[in-house]
């Protein structure tokens, strides 16, 4: 009798653990397998003892999650950004037809201000055709010019996760040349400044690795032709106060 007892408690204990066990799995896990097995305990006087066990598997994916949001955002609040890009730009008011830009190429640094706010600076290249009727003389004017763009920049992000949508805005400086007005001595250049906004997103393909897309709007307002600018009569002095709008593909590396 005595032995039988002791089987007993034995059981019981075992039974007592199992379950106490599984009812101290994390809060956060997530229950993904539940088993009940039947334990059987044979004594020496052959009397069989069945206590049942129960077991649970917990998956941590949920917490795991959370941990990888929280790395991730710590290690962009921690390390700046280099970004080349590539575009092209359309430009307003009736002036697609006039001007065509065939490429533009750029390269930006943003250094992250908090993990919602990146300031940026960016610079780059566009070329660009200009084509249009003389109505006094019927010919077609024809040349090539470019715009070389310094950008500084304000990045509001709207997500921490893999896809982060954003909203900025900042100043251009603008530098036109090779504008070949015929009857200037030589080929007029100038300074410009715009307001620019924009509305784009990233999408991370890897730890320190990103794609972007973009789209953003320009508008000169800072030192354009005046009416006292001879250029200011032909459309080469014109198109320098025309808004435009830009479309960039960029491929982001942290460091």
């Amino acid at each position: 009798m005595g032995k039988r007892l002791l089987i007993l408690s034995l059981c019981f204990a075992l039974k007592a653990q199992f379950v106490l066990g599984a009812e101290a799995a994390p809060a956060e896990g997530k229950l993904i397998a539940e088993t009940t097995a039947d334990v059987a305990t044979i004594s020496p006087d052959k009397e069989i003892t069945v206590a049942q066990v129960r077991t649970e598997t917990y998956e941590m994916a949920d917490a795991a999650s959370v941990l990888g949001t929280k790395i991730r955002s710590e290690s962009r609040a921690s390390s700046f950004s280099l970004y080349p890009m590539m575009g092209t730009s359309l430009h307003t008011d009736g002036w697609r037809n006039v001007v065509n830009n065939s490429y533009i190429f750029g390269l930006g640094l943003e250094v992250p201000a908090s993990p919602w706010l990146g300031l940026a600076l960016e610079g780059s290249y566009g070329d660009y055709d200009l084509r249009y009727s003389q109505y006094a003389t019927g010919i077609t004017a024809y040349h090539n010019f470019s715009m070389v763009t310094a950008s500084g920049l304000a990045k509001f992000y709207l997500g921490e996760g893999w896809f982060r949508p954003y909203l900025g805005g900042g100043m251009d400086a603008i530098y036109f040349e090779g504008q070949n007005r015929s009857g200037l001595r030589s080929p007029f250049t100038r300074w410009v400044g715009a307001a620019t906004v924009m509305a784009g997103t990233d999408f991370e393909v890897a730890h320190n690795l990103a794609i972007g897309v973009r789209a953003s709007y320009s508008r000169p307002f800072l030192n354009t032709p005046q009416a006292f600018d001879p250029i200011s009569q032909y459309p080469e002095g014109n198109v320098m106060t025309v808004p435009y709008f830009r479309f960039m593909g960029n491929l982001r590396v942290s460091l």
